[in-house]
């Protein structure tokens, strides 16, 4: 039985999601000013909570990111009950990952960001020029980048070191499979898979992503989780 390093294959699952899609958890401060409207808790998350303005903030720019991408646009509703839940279970994986002692220093997110950047063709700072010109502040990417880093730390600590492909699980596959030039749709791959190794690959893979939707699932069942308010149009 042979385990894999899932750090470089959750590291690259990372970059691709903060290239196309970064958020912003906090944002925004809470408003004390005279004839502001004042913040609502919408969440309490252990000992933490999660505001309306948060909320805000978020769909703003997953909705600018959703028009930029010319993506379709989910009913109001339901994109906020879904970023409100995304939310929740960044929160309690943050809080996972202070009780664990995971840390990511200034210099692994100053190189995250380079290859970021370099993913798009771009130097740091053109990156940071288009991505402020898109409406998105850097000192909010910077932040989500770094909080991507400890999930995929925390990740790979609770659920990713944890996954043993077998050599028989190997051998089962290619035995349901008759041709070597096979299609491995059962296991999510977009193209096919030929080599021992490839499968070895595909299928830790599919285990791993399987284990952590497991493991989020009982973090966030261990968790105390409150809603506040119903959701309503922002």
């Amino acid at each position: 039985m042979r385990n894999f390093d899932w750090v470089r294959l959750c590291t690259a699952t990372t970059l691709m999601v903060l290239c196309v899609f970064p958020t912003a958890a906090r944002e925004q401060k809470l408003a004390h000013s005279v004839g502001q409207e004042v913040d609502r808790v919408l969440v309490v998350v252990n000992h933490e909570v999660i505001t309306k303005r948060e909320l805000a903030a978020r769909l703003e720019l997953v909705t600018r990111r959703l028009r930029q991408t010319q993506a379709p646009m989910p009913p109001a509703a339901h994109l906020q009950r879904q970023v409100l839940e995304q939310m929740v279970l960044e929160r309690m994986q943050i809080q996972r990952a202070k009780d664990e002692g995971i840390v990511v220093n200034d210099e692994m997110v100053q190189r995250t960001l380079e290859q970021i950047a370099q993913a798009n063709g771009l130097s740091l700072e053109q990156y940071r020029k288009r991505l402020e010109k898109e409406g998105v502040a850097w000192s909010v990417f910077v932040g989500d980048a770094k909080n991507e880093l400890i999930f995929s730390r925390l990740r790979q600590k609770e659920v990713d070191q944890k996954i043993v492909v077998s050599d028989a699980e190997v051998a089962n596959y290619f035995a349901n499979h008759h041709s070597a030039d096979v299609t491995s749709h059962k296991l999510g791959a977009e193209r096919s898979l030929a080599q021992p190794e490839e499968v070895r690959q595909a299928i830790g893979m599919h285990k791993a992503e399987k284990a952590y939707a497991d493991w989020l699932r009982e973090l966030r069942d261990s968790s105390y989780i409150r809603y506040q308010f119903e959701i309503e149009p922002l």
